[in-house]
């Protein structure tokens, strides 16, 4: 257990969408094909991008890393069964913010820190 982040999970509440839409923004960047493949790509992106800050914020607000490490893993078996590879989410959480370095992202992928190196 961490010592509990109230105002930081504040913070990261009040500013969720504005989160989303650049770590999705990022993500998109790096990866166009996902808009042409799929032309509802950014909207979900967004949409999945303030589900993944608000987790965080709990886990934060509550002192429980392992709460929002939980989250990712049922997350990345969610998305595996449409098809998307765990590897989307390890790189989408990566890019929420350069300021929120998290490390939960380890148990998905052998490639360090959440969107490290990408």
């Amino acid at each position: 257990m961490i010592a509990r982040q109230p105002a930081l999970a504040t913070t990261l509440i009040e500013r969720a969408h504005e989160l989303a839409v650049k770590a999705t923004g990022r993500h998109l960047d790096r990866r166009p094909d996902l808009r042409t493949r799929y032309p509802a790509a950014e909207r979900r992106c967004i949409e999945d991008g303030e589900f993944h800050v608000r987790h965080l914020a709990s886990a934060l607000a509550m002192g429980r890393p392992e709460l929002f490490e939980g989250y990712l893993i049922w997350t990345a078996q969610l998305l595996a069964g449409y098809g998307i590879d765990p590897e989307e989410l390890v790189a989408h959480v990566g890019r929420l913010s350069p300021a929120v370095w998290w490390r939960p992202c380890d148990r998905l992928s052998g490639a360090g820190c959440c969107g490290e190196g990408r």
